[in-house]
């Protein structure tokens, strides 16, 4: 399983505000494809969110450790 799929089944396991059907057979194909849209790009955001962190923090962390050596 995939970091995105796995954020995106726990997306639609948490349902916010219950926003999403747990039943796609109640669903028309139309409605369907919103809505895994919609999971999908929440998905994308949440992983790139936190990659950035990742990133970031590592960015942050490198001038501390070269001011650090110095002393």
């Amino acid at each position: 399983m995939n970091p995105g799929q796995y954020i995106a089944e726990k997306i639609l396991r948490i349902n916010e505000n219950s926003q999403y059907k747990q039943n796609l057979e109640t669903l028309s194909s139309e409605e369907r494809t919103i809505q895994d849209d919609d999971i999908f790009n929440r998905a994308r955001l949440v992983n790139c969110g936190f990659f950035m962190q990742v990133i970031l923090a590592g960015l942050c962390t490198i001038p501390l450790f070269l001011v650090l050596a110095r002393l």
